[in-house]
C-alpha cells in the first residue's frame, strides 16, 4: 500500500515537471500580454517587476520539483533518478530562457507603450502671411468700386441714408473709417459710407487698377536722362527733373531695367529704376458736382449742336452765294441787254432743267453741260464772273432761285428763233 502511493506521487511529480515549463511559458505570455494592453497606464519600471517576480517565482518552483523528483530518485533505482535529474535540468534551462525571454518581451512592451504615451504629437508648421512690397502697402489704405457703373457714397452707413455722392468705376477713395458693413471713405470732395461689398480694397483694388486702368510713370530722382533707345550710350533726348510725368508706351517692350515711353509724341526710354508707377485713377464726386457736370454737359451739348448748326447754314449760305452769282453770270452773259423779266426767265430756264431729271441736278452741272450754254465756253461766262454781275443781273437770279419766279410756265429751252410749242416770248428770246 506505501509503495502504491509513493508510485503515484512519482508519477505526479514526473508529470508536475513535464508541464511546468509550459505553465510558466503561459504565465509569462500573460504578464506581456497585461503589461502591452496596459502600456498607456503602468509604467515601465512596474511591468518588468511583474515579470521578474512571474519569472523568479516560477524558477523557485521548477527547483523545488526538480529537488522532490531527485530525493524520490535516489530512494528509489539509480536509472530512473538519473533520467528525472537530466529532464529536471533541462526543464529548469528551458524556464529560464523562457522568462528571460518573458523579460525582454515586457521590456520591449513596455517600451513601445512608453514611446506611444509619450511621443509628441506632429503639428503642421505655422503658415505664414506673405509680405507685402512696398506698392501693396500704400495701397492698403485706398479702395475702389466693384459694380458696372458707380456705388453710390451715403451720408451714414445704411441703405436708408442720404446718398451724398458716387464713386464711377476707376476712382480711388481713400479709408477713412474701415467697418465690417460700411467703411468710411474720402475721395475728391466726396466723404461719406460705402458698402463693403460693392468695393476692391487694398491689394485687390492695386490688382483691379493694374489690369484696367492707364499707367504713368513719375520720376523719383533729379536729372533723369530720356534716351533714343535703351542703352546709356544712346542719345539723350532731354533731362528732366523729379515729379516730371511720363506717359508709358505700351507698344514697345523694355528691357534690362528699362522703360517704354511717349516723350514728345515719340518712343523713348528712361532706366525703370529711377520711376514709379502712377495709376491714372479718378475721384469720386458729390451729387451737386455731379449735378453741376451734366448741367455743363448739357449746355456744351447745346452749344456744340447750334455751332453744328451755324456751319451748316454759313456753309449754305455760301454755297448759295456761289450758286447766285453763276446764275447771274449766266443771265448776264446770254440776257445782259434783255429786260428785267427777260433776265429773270434765262435764269429760270436754268433752274427748271436742274428740276427737270433730264439734265444734271445742279445749277454748275446745267450751265457747264457740253453744247448747251455758248457762253460756257467762248469766255463771256468767265468773263462776268471774274468782274462780277451787274446787280439787275444779281437780282434777276436771286429772284429765280431764291424767290421761285418763272415767266416762263417751265420752259426748258431758249433761243432768238421760233421753236414749238412756244410757252413765251420775252424781248428777243423764244421760251419754250
Amino acid at each position: 500500500m506505501i509503495h502504491e502511493e509513493r508510485i503515484m506521487e512519482r508519477r505526479t511529480q514526473r508529470r508536475l515537471k513535464q508541464y511546468a515549463p509550459f505553465i510558466l511559458g503561459i504565465g509569462a505570455l500573460a504578464v506581456v500580454g497585461i503589461a502591452s494592453l496596459a502600456g498607456t497606464a503602468i509604467k515601465r519600471g512596474n511591468a518588468e517587476k511583474e515579470a521578474a517576480a512571474v519569472t523568479e517565482e516560477a524558477a523557485l518552483f521548477a527547483q523545488g520539483e526538480n529537488g522532490a523528483a531527485g530525493t524520490d530518485g535516489a530512494g528509489t533505482a539509480a536509472g530512473e533518478a538519473g533520467a528525472d535529474g537530466m529532464s529536471g535540468g533541462a526543464d529548469g534551462a528551458a524556464l529560464n530562457a523562457d522568462g528571460s525571454a518573458a523579460g525582454e518581451a515586457g521590456d520591449a512592451t513596455g517600451a513601445d507603450a512608453g514611446a506611444e504615451e509619450t511621443a509628441p504629437e506632429e503639428t503642421a508648421p505655422p503658415e505664414t502671411e506673405p509680405q507685402l512690397t512696398e506698392e501693396e502697402l500704400a495701397w492698403q489704405e485706398y479702395l475702389m468700386p466693384h459694380a458696372e457703373e458707380y456705388v453710390n457714397v451715403r451720408a451714414e452707413g445704411s441703405e436708408d441714408a442720404e446718398v451724398v455722392g458716387k464713386l464711377y468705376m476707376g476712382d480711388r477713395a481713400h479709408i477713412e473709417e474701415p467697418g465690417d458693413t460700411w467703411t468710411k471713405i474720402e475721395s475728391g470732395s466726396v466723404i461719406g459710407y460705402v458698402k463693403n461689398q460693392y468695393c476692391y480694397f487694398g491689394t485687390d483694388a492695386l490688382n483691379w487698377a493694374k489690369q484696367n486702368c492707364d499707367r504713368q510713370f513719375e520720376v523719383t530722382g533729379d536729372g533723369l536722362r530720356i534716351r533714343a533707345a535703351q542703352s546709356e550710350d544712346a542719345e539723350i533726348i532731354d533731362v528732366v527733373e523729379e515729379g516730371t510725368k511720363l506717359t508709358l508706351d505700351p507698344t514697345e517692350t523694355g528691357e534690362n531695367g528699362w522703360v517704354a515711353v511717349y516723350y514728345n509724341d515719340e518712343t523713348a526710354y528712361v532706366k525703370g529704376d529711377f520711376v514709379k508707377v502712377n495709376y491714372l485713377t479718378g475721384k469720386g464726386v458729390t451729387i451737386e458736382e455731379e449735378i453741376a457736370e451734366r448741367e455743363a454737359a448739357e449746355a456744351a451739348r447745346k452749344a456744340a449742336e447750334e455751332a453744328e448748326r451755324q456751319k451748316a447754314r454759313e456753309a449754305e449760305a455760301a454755297r448759295r452765294a456761289e450758286e447766285i452769282k453763276l446764275l447771274a453770270a449766266i443771265i448776264e452773259a446770254e440776257a445782259g441787254g434783255e429786260p428785267y423779266e427777260g433776265q429773270v426767265a434765262v435764269g429760270a430756264v436754268v433752274l427748271n432743267r436742274v428740276d427737270s431729271g433730264r439734265f444734271p441736278g445742279s445749277i454748275s452741272g446745267v450751265i457747264y453741260q457740253s453744247g448747251q450754254f455758248t457762253p460756257a465756253t467762248n469766255g463771256s461766262l468767265a468773263h462776268a464772273l471774274s468782274n462780277g454781275p451787274k446787280s439787275s443781273c444779281v437780282k434777276a437770279a436771286k429772284a429765280a432761285l431764291l424767290d421761285g419766279s418763272d415767266p416762263t410756265n417751265g420752259a426748258l429751252y431758249f433761243g432768238t428763233t421760233m421753236n414749238l410749242p412756244v410757252k413765251c416770248v420775252i424781248g428777243s428770246h423764244t421760251f419754250y
